[in-house]
């Protein structure tokens, strides 16, 4: 992938993703469904069918929170790779870890995955139109 994106453009490409990983984590419902422009969608294998909409995605994160319990989640996106389609418009190719912690427990190793996502510059930065996940196959071995 390449990219003609300014300097200030990736850092706020980077940032994008550290406030989207600490939202969700974090139970920050609408923060994290607000990363996504109001018609975004997420699909992932792991979830089942697409998640459309502001509404959906913010009660994803919501159920996603809440049925973790005591357990924390911690998502680390890296390798990140954006070539841009227009002015507006890049597309991103990231890595992603999901790593658990449950009281007393060391860190559980969950998944890895690789996202391909599509992002679109508004007034409030970039927000995510479309996120696919592609799971590695070792992790679905893995507990969730």
């Amino acid at each position: 992938m390449t990219s003609t994106l300014t300097p200030e453009q990736a850092t706020a490409l980077q940032l994008f993703y550290a406030a989207q990983s600490h939202a969700i984590d974090g139970g920050d419902a609408e923060g994290w469904a607000r990363s996504f422009t109001i018609d975004g969608s997420f699909h992932s294998p792991t979830y089942g069918a697409p998640i459309v909409g502001h509404t959906a995605l913010k009660a994803f994160a919501e159920h996603f929170y809440a049925s973790s319990g005591a357990r924390q989640h911690r998502h680390w996106i890296n390798n990140i790779a954006w070539s841009e389609l227009d002015g507006d418009e890049v597309e991103v190719a990231a890595y992603a870890l999901i790593v658990a912690s449950d009281p007393g427990q060391p860190p559980t190793f969950l998944r890895s995955s690789m996202f391909k996502d599509r992002l679109t510059l508004t007034r409030s930065g970039w927000r995510l139109r479309e996120r696919t996940a592609f799971p590695d196959p070792m992790s679905k071995q893995v507990g969730t």
